[in-house]
């Protein structure tokens, strides 16, 4: 398990710049729980329509930079370097990207 999630946040870093970036009123611990859920919703069947329709919510409410973040998580998930991830990992490799750009 522990290589797993090693090698996600691996793959995580080398794909993100090392340029801190915005995280709007998001801190890393939301951020990491965005990931697992996003990966918990994927696993019980929702598509990346879904979820990108249901960040609408989060767009009208005037959160555009949160948006513009679950938008890159869910896309990455769904079809680019995290699409493997597990829910634990995803939460751990959000998680300290985060952390480590701030």
């Amino acid at each position: 398990m522990n290589k797993i999630i090693a090698a996600a946040a691996i793959a995580l870093f080398s794909f993100t710049s090392a340029h801190a970036y915005d995280t709007g009123t998001l801190n890393c611990t939301q951020i990491g729980k965005i990931a697992k859920s996003i990966v918990e919703s994927k696993h019980r069947g929702a598509s990346l329509q879904n979820i990108l329709a249901a960040n609408l919510i989060v767009i009208n409410q005037g959160h555009t930079m949160e948006a513009k973040i679950i938008e890159d998580i869910a896309t990455q998930i769904f079809t680019g370097f995290a699409k493997g991830f597990t829910e634990d990992g995803a939460q751990i490799a959000y998680y300290a990207d985060c952390a480590v750009q701030k």
